[in-house]
């Protein structure tokens, strides 16, 4: 038990940026384990009593051993009729569990790999001399300008057999349903 010295003092050790790195760095390695799936495992894992064997099996031979999913099925109108209701009922409460979602470790993983994602878009293009960089960027113009074109990797970046670069020699403007039916393809048509 602790005395209110040593709360107050954890209090403030949990509000320093060291105190928040040590409670981020534990919340990536927990997940990292497995999560709340390896720690129910492990807890499955552990042996168990006969006395408790047997009545759990007695429960499972009373209710079925798939008692939910049978409960589903039959009152699956109702259930999710109810579900509707709650979720009308509570948006606000909805909205709110959302937003402290995205402000958890999880949420700004998610939102930062998002970001990344978009800024490695072009990391590539930044590298290139300035003449070809330019070139890159004039079919991303051509392609805002024209809604219904596409940029497109001639050899794709991450193909099945083969893959590209990020270079002007290797990009062209294609229709989107072009685009998207030749997807991440490449026929080679020059050997």
């Amino acid at each position: 038990m602790l005395n209110e010295k040593q709360k107050e003092s954890r209090r403030k050790y949990d509000r320093s940026d060291k105190g928040k790195l040590a409670r981020f760095r534990a919340e990536v390695a927990y997940k990292a384990s497995g999560g709340r799936q390896a720690a129910e495992l492990r807890r499955s894992e552990l042996p168990i009593s006969d006395a408790r064997k047997a009545a759990k099996k007695r429960w499972a031979d009373v209710n079925g051993k798939n008692y939910r999913a049978e409960y589903y099925i039959a009152n699956k109108e109702s259930i999710n009729a109810k579900k509707s209701q709650w979720s009308k009922n509570n948006r606000e409460k909805i909205n709110a569990a959302c937003r402290a979602a995205r402000k958890t470790v999880a949420g700004r993983v998610r939102k930062l790999s998002y970001q990344e994602r978009r800024r490695s878009r072009h990391k590539y293009v930044d590298m290139l001399p300035a003449a070809y960089r330019e070139e890159a960027y004039g079919f991303y113009l051509f392609c805002q300008l024209f809604k219904s074109f596409e940029v497109d990797h001639i050899v794709p970046l991450n193909g099945k057999q083969v893959s590209g670069l990020h270079v002007p020699w290797n990009l062209q403007c294609l229709p989107r349903t072009e685009n998207a039916h030749k997807s991440n393809k490449f026929a080679d048509n020059g050997a």
